[in-house]
């Protein structure tokens, strides 16, 4: 990475994708992986949604060109604010025709006094080449009571809950519930896509992967010789005009070896691992004054992302830990919740961003000091990597 941030030419083969860009398609990429995950995802759908997961994985760089649609869903939800009961469902949609994406989110209100209607709560577009479009309704949906941006739409579904379902469309044709792999993978005929994504998912495959890159061999019955251990990287989002920590980040990942070989695999992740993780909100608990005396909550300094005692990733570390997939109690098919342990293993990271939605971790040596001398402070002393 170069010293300054700089606007760099996109090709006519790339997408530009801004900061704003990029917590959309982050959203959508753990939408899918939820997705994937839940039992919604028939054999014949999981090869759709992984085909959606790799491409926009992909992003900025285009791929090959498929026509695919995927729609989640929501329940349908009972309110009675506003002096009458109604009723409300949301629905999830990314749209891949071509090299033209689309996602976006979108609903329905319903109240017997004045009859039900559609509403559209965000809707983003690109193609290679071209500006994206990015539109948010959130503004002017006063009357839907859990109206909230993507990203906290994505992060609050819980696909074990029941009411969901899921449509996909392949060329314009519907993924039916019987269909096996095969069935779909004849409307995927590009055989060098086919080879990306079966790479991809090697590459990346929902962190699984990580933990065998980590392990370095196997024991003869297949199975890892050490086992696995949750290990966390935690990004603050830097905003270097104003130079306040205004969003933070977080992934939690499966890692074998000693704790020297999990911080180095941990240091590797955070060095781009959150381009696909959905930012969240400082709490508005951190703040600061402005000149006027006014207070500005939902910001914290830099400092406070070494201050263990500060608790800046509190909040988001027990988000992690709620979305960490249970594991299966056999004798009643129940789920028992995966918890963090009490020596949790992690690093930090300041992830500054300039006006344009650039952004550059800050991990290496030279990285602090080119952060050093753009803050004209020593805020950036190395960070303590124990449990945050």
């Amino acid at each position: 990475m170069t010293d300054d941030f700089e606007d760099d030419d996109f090709e006519d083969d790339q997408y530009e994708l801004g900061s704003a860009d990029l917590t959309v398609v982050s959203a959508a990429i753990r939408l899918l992986e939820k997705v994937i995950r839940s039992p919604l995802a028939t054999p014949a759908k999981a090869v759709a949604v992984s085909k959606a997961i790799s491409i926009l994985k992909l992003l900025p760089d285009s791929s090959s060109e498929i026509n695919l649609n995927i729609t989640l869903i929501g329940p349908r939800r009972k309110f009675n604010g506003q002096g009458e009961e109604h009723e409300i469902y949301h629905w999830w949609e990314i749209e891949i025709e071509g090299t033209l994406i689309t996602i976006s989110s979108r609903g329905h209100f319903y109240r017997k006094s004045t009859g039900g209607d559609s509403f559209i709560a965000m809707h983003w577009c690109a193609q290679p080449g071209c500006e994206s479009e990015y539109e948010d309704f959130l503004p002017h949906l006063r009357l839907v009571d859990d109206a909230q941006p993507f990203d906290r739409e994505v992060m609050q579904i819980d696909l074990a809950k029941p009411g969901y379902s899921l449509e996909i469309l392949v060329d314009g044709d519907p993924v039916l519930e019987d269909e096996s792999d095969d069935d779909v993978d004849e409307d995927f005929d590009d055989e060098d896509f086919e080879d990306e994504v079966e790479e991809e998912l090697e590459d990346d495959d929902f962190g699984d992967d990580d933990e065998r890159a980590s392990s370095g061999e196997e024991s003869k019955s297949g199975m890892n010789s050490q086992p696995a251990e949750l290990g966390v990287c935690l990004w603050a989002f830097l905003d270097l005009d104003v130079q306040l920590i205004y969003a933070l980040a977080g992934r939690a990942y499966w890692l074998t070896g000693d704790d020297d070989a999990k911080l180095k695999t941990l240091r590797e992740l955070s060095r781009s691992d959150f381009l696909s993780v959905i930012r969240t909100n400082v709490p508005d608990r951190f703040a600061v004054v402005t000149g006027d005396g006014a207070r500005r909550g939902g910001f914290a300094t830099p400092q406070a992302v070494n201050d263990q005692y500060a608790g800046l990733f509190e909040e988001l570390l027990t988000i992690i830990e709620q979305q960490l997939p249970g594991v299966p109690n056999f004798r009643d098919s129940s789920l028992i919740p995966t918890k963090f342990p009490a020596d949790l293993l992690g690093v930090r990271t300041i992830v500054a961003e300039d006006a344009a939605g650039n952004c550059r971790a800050i991990v290496t040596e030279e990285d602090r000091q080119w952060l050093a001398n753009r803050m004209n402070s020593d805020f950036f002393s190395a960070l303590d990597e124990s449990a945050p």
